[in-house]
């Protein structure tokens, strides 16, 4: 496998938006790279882990989880995915107004 396989996007999320919990089925998981403003990343079960500029998150593959801005600030981000065979995501519920109220 060479860089050309890797999927690099790149997103912004204003103030406070989250996304969708997922469970990402990529063979090599996936690297979530914060690049400017601050966000946060929680794993099913687990506390949510704060990102500023330069944090980088490991995601294994299988793994439900979501990521979104702060509250009080924008969040830019870059996902590297490494793809394989017979992957795919799966778009899970949205991340709830009073789970993301207490972080």
């Amino acid at each position: 496998m060479g860089t050309d396989d890797l999927v690099r996007p790149r997103s912004f999320l204003r103030n406070g938006l989250k996304n969708f919990e997922i469970l990402r089925f990529w063979a090599g998981g996936q690297l979530l790279i914060c690049t400017a403003g601050e966000g946060w990343y929680q794993e099913e079960g687990q506390p949510a882990v704060s990102l500023q500029p330069g944090t980088v998150i490991t995601i294994p593959a299988n793994v439900k989880h979501w990521h979104g801005a702060k509250r009080d600030s924008w969040f830019s981000h870059i996902a590297v995915e490494v793809p394989g065979t017979e992957c795919k995501n799966e778009w899970c519920e949205p991340v709830s107004d009073e789970a993301y109220a207490k972080l």
